[in-house]
């Protein structure tokens, strides 16, 4: 993509924390609510990239799973709870990727909330999207911000959405699907992430290669093609299976 790629903090601010409250200047104190929290866009343009790509998928929400107690929620902690990656290949005029992780409390102090890190940039006719192989190959990469913190940000404009890699080796890429699907045992060398469940790292290939040929037999067999596919199965394993899929 020829343009710069602006990123975006978003979480449960205070009026002290919010962009848009006062610019973050607003040292009053009080709740202001999900809003921005920082972000690489200059000021002039940053609210309407908010309000148009941002806040519609801030809105929707995330939680601890269903079948945690809300008496437990505040106990949990952001590496407790799987985070969400998503991407919209086209979304109200924008290319839009992010990952939601879950926080314990909100600033009224109560449990259950989130930050959101979001990458995005306009749709340009005549120049692709990200593809959906790119996006999964950032699975739990180490530039993903996750937690809110005090103070200011320093947020900036990214020239390629690798750089979240910080010069890192994928968690998933071409080499795990390849020991995956060929090697007598995954070792921990190939899965330094364990994204595969101890299960599928002493089966045989055999048995390896058939939990792929029921996923991709599934995913060609669709009728029709815009059906949704059902795979259940913990969230870093089913973004390895995904991608194996694709």
């Amino acid at each position: 993509m020829s343009k710069p790629i602006e990123q975006v903090y978003a979480t449960h601010c205070t009026n002290a924390t919010a962009v848009f409250s006062n610019g973050g200047r607003d040292q009053s104190g009080g709740v202001y609510g999900y809003s921005a929290r920082a972000g690489s866009i200059s000021l002039g343009t940053f609210e309407s990239w908010y309000r148009e790509a941002v806040e519609p998928i801030l809105f929707r929400g995330f939680e601890a799973p269903r079948d945690v107690a809300a008496s437990d929620k505040a106990d949990l902690t952001v590496d407790d709870v799987p985070a969400r990656l998503f991407y919209y290949p086209s979304w109200n005029g924008y290319h839009v990727l992010g990952q939601l992780s879950y926080r314990s409390r909100d600033v009224r102090e109560r449990a259950g909330s989130y930050f959101g890190h979001f990458v995005l940039t306009p749709e340009i006719e005549g120049e692709t999207a990200w593809s959906a192989l790119e996006c999964l190959r950032l699975w739990e990469a180490p530039g993903w911000v996750k937690e809110d913190r005090p103070g200011q940000f320093d947020v900036r404009k990214l020239s390629s959405i690798d750089e979240l890699l910080q010069g890192e080796r994928p968690a998933i890429d071409d080499s795990l699907l390849l020991r995956f699907v060929t090697a007598p045992q995954i070792e921990d060398g190939d899965d330094p992430h364990s994204l595969i469940p101890e299960e599928h790292r002493s089966s045989t290939v055999v048995e390896r290669n058939h939990l792929i040929s029921l996923l991709l037999r599934g995913f060609l067999q669709r009728k029709p093609p815009a059906t949704r596919l059902l795979l259940v199965a913990d969230p870093e394993f089913a973004a390895f299976l995904f991608y194996a899929a694709l």
